[in-house]
Formats: C-alpha cells, structure tokens, sequence
C-alpha cells in the first residue's frame, strides 16, 4: 500500500469526449456517491474548457485515484500522464471490446494503470496482449446502476397499471451488418477470413462461447501459433468478431420479437431509416440516457441485447431493475452466476428465439408474476450492483496499489 494511501481524501474523476451519454451519467452518479463517502471530488472535464485550473489544482493535493471510462489513461500533458502529475493509480474501466482500444492502451503506462472490465473474457484479451509486458491489475468490476432520484420500490398489485410500457429497447441498430474481414484481399487476407469464419461457426454454435475464445480454439486447433505470420493480427482484431456477433444477434432477437407482433418500445441510433420493417414496434426517437431512466420507470419488460459480453454484465440490465422493471436478456455466464431464470431475470437461448415471443407474451398476460421478477430483480441489484459497491472495491484496488511514482515506493 502507498505510505499513507489510506488518508488520502481526493478522487479525480475524469469525463467528457465520448459517444455514449450513458457514460457521462455514470461519472455524473459515481461524484455523488464518492462525495456522500466523505471524499473530496475533483471532475477533469474535458468536454469543456475548465479542466486546466481544476487539474492543477488536483496537482498540489494528495490525490487517491484518478479514474476514467475507456479512455485517458495514455494522454499526456507535457510529457506527463495523469497518473505521473497526481502521483496516482489511474483506474480505468473498459465498457468495449478492449481490442477497440488496443492503441490506447499500448500506449498506457504498464505500472500506473488498473484496468476494470466487464467481461471475464475481456480480461482474458488484456492479459494475453501484455502477457510479457503487463498491467499489474485487471479485474472484473462492471458499470453499475444508473438511477433516478428516489427510485421507488415495484409495486406489485399495480405493476401492470403503473407502467404504459410494455416492452422497452434502447441502443443502436445497424441492420443486417457485413463482417469486417470480408473486405480483406490477397492470399493473407483470404487465410485470415477462413480463420474468422471458423471461428465465428464456433461462436455461433455455444451462447456461452466468447468470440475471442472460438478463435483461440480454431487457431489451437490448426496449430497456429505465434511463429504464424497473422499471429498478432488475428489476436488484436478479434474484436471484429465480437463486433459482428453483437449486430448479428440484436437483428436477430428485434426481427423474432416482430414476427410476434409484440408492442416493443424503441429509442436509438438506426432505427429512424429502419423502424418502417418493425411493424409491432413504436420507435420514439433517438433520445438520451437520462430519458431511458425515466422510460424504464414506465416499462414493464426492458430488452437486454448483450453485445455480445458472454462472460459479462451490461449496465443496461442494472439501470432497469434498479428503475422497477422485468429484464428479458440473452445468456451470460454472469447472469447465470448471478440471478435465477423466472426469479428475478428472464433469460434466452439463441436456440429459443422462434418461441420466445410467446413466452414473453405470457409474462405480460400475468403481471403479477411479471412484477415478482421485477421485484426481486430490483432487491437484488440495489443490494449489490450499484456505484456505491464499485467505488468500495475501486477504493480498495487503489488503497492496496503501490503506485511506481510515490515518494514511498
């Protein structure tokens, strides 16, 4: 531990440059939940303007941590990352496919950085990239639940009355998407797409089998290693297999709930060219993640398309079961672990897509027992996946890092 490490008060909080509004909500929440345990928080925004003066105000105080999503672990000012000016551990967790990143986190200082993951086999991917040189901490630690002020308890006699929305989706739609590695020409590129389709039939056979895992089998399996001329480039893309099951895979569940005729709700990115194929469904618009708190209050099902984290959890599903809805979500080994079919989650197979619009149908027909899922989901989350139960183990990960650039180490 860094001499002292357990006084140390101040927690910077870096935000700002991201697509996703969900994770500025996330840095926005975790503020509150650091300042409500007594720690003074510094936010490095830098969507704005401000973030000069506050880091150098951070740089004269004796800063605990700096923790970011994805993203700043590699910038430096002056020479200097975040982690060598505040002489701190910076904390990062990973919300993508980290193969997305791979650069980033190249260029990463190896004895600063703790990387958070979401996906048991997204730790695997980080590991096996830095295996000869790596980063001393890689952990599975999730997102946790974003929630509205007072979040109220599920009502179960009014659950049905209570909520207009039967069926909720929020997130991108891309359509029937083409695989990346299609583009590729030549002898090398034809070896490497008969590599990846290998891979992704292995994929697609197991729900429970990661896309960087189907390639490692394939590649055990032809005996390819890292003598390989591809070795490094079939590693480091793998994330384009993920990718491709993740678009595959939500088509797939969108177009099976359609053919149902079940009344989805839908707000994102792609639907506004392509709504007019969904002919059961309402689509409300793009909207924002602060709106889809406030939508999940009103649903009574929220779809869970899981981007294909086959070993991990999405905030997505934390978010509607604190909010007091049902979540209907394709299989993780995580969700497994964790929550209990028809008890506090409602879990699918791939396999079962043509009759999971009937058995969703006969959930919605029992709201009862619909709101005893909810119920139970949400009792369960507010007691183990909210931010003040990441920060916890966030502040313990910094508390027991002894950090290269302390005076003390």
């Amino acid at each position: 531990m860094i001499q002292g490490a357990a006084q140390k008060q101040t927690v910077v909080l870096v935000k700002g440059m991201s697509q996703y509004g969900a994770l500025t909500l996330h840095i926005d929440q975790l503020e509150d939940v650091f300042l409500g345990m007594g720690y003074r928080v510094l936010v490095l925004d830098f969507g704005g303007d401000e973030w000069r003066p506050v880091l150098a105000e951070a740089a004269k105080d004796d800063v605990l941590m700096i923790f970011s999503i994805s993203i700043f672990t590699e910038i430096r000012f002056d020479g200097l990352t975040l982690a060598e000016i505040l002489d701190a551990p910076h904390v990062c967790l990973q919300v993508d496919h980290p193969g997305w990143h791979l650069p980033r986190l190249q260029k990463s200082p190896r004895q600063s950085t703790i990387f958070l993951t979401l996906d048991h086999a997204h730790t695997r991917f980080i590991n096996r990239c830095f295996v000869k040189d790596p980063f001393p901490v890689v952990e599975f630690l999730p997102p946790a639940a974003n929630v509205l002020p007072e979040n109220a308890p599920v009502d179960v006699a009014s659950f049905a009355e209570d909520r207009d929305i039967p069926i909720l989706f929020t997130g991108t739609y891309r359509g029937k998407i083409k695989p990346e590695w299609n583009r590729l020409e030549g002898d090398a590129g034809q070896m490497f797409k008969d590599i990846y389709n290998a891979a992704l039939e292995v994929a697609v056979s197991d729900d429970l089998v990661s896309a960087d895992d189907a390639l490692y089998f394939v590649m055990r399996e032809g005996g390819i290693d890292s003598s390989f001329p591809l070795f490094s480039d079939l590693i480091t893309k793998s994330f384009w297999l993920s990718s491709y099951l993740h678009g595959m895979r939500r088509d797939l569940v969108l177009q099976a709930l359609n053919e149902a005729g079940l009344p989805v709700h839908i707000y994102g990115h792609g639907f506004d060219k392509l709504a007019g194929q969904f002919k059961s469904f309402t689509y409300g618009g793009v909207g924002s993640f602060s709106e889809t708190l406030g939508l999940i209050r009103r649903s009574q099902f929220v779809l869970n398309s899981n981007t294909n984290f086959v070993e991990g959890m999405h905030e997505r599903v934390f978010a509607a079961m604190a909010g007091g809805a049902a979540v209907v979500s394709d299989l993780s080994k995580a969700y497994l672990d964790e929550f209990q079919d028809g008890v506090d989650m409602v879990l699918y197979s791939w396999d079962d897509l043509p009759g999971l619009g009937d058995r969703l149908r006969a959930y919605l027909d029992r709201p009862h027992e619909l709101a005893q899922i909810a119920a139970a989901g949400q009792t369960k989350v507010l007691a183990r996946h909210m931010w003040q139960n990441r920060a916890q183990r966030m502040i313990q990960l910094a508390q027991d890092y002894q950090h290269p650039y302390s005076a003390a180490a």
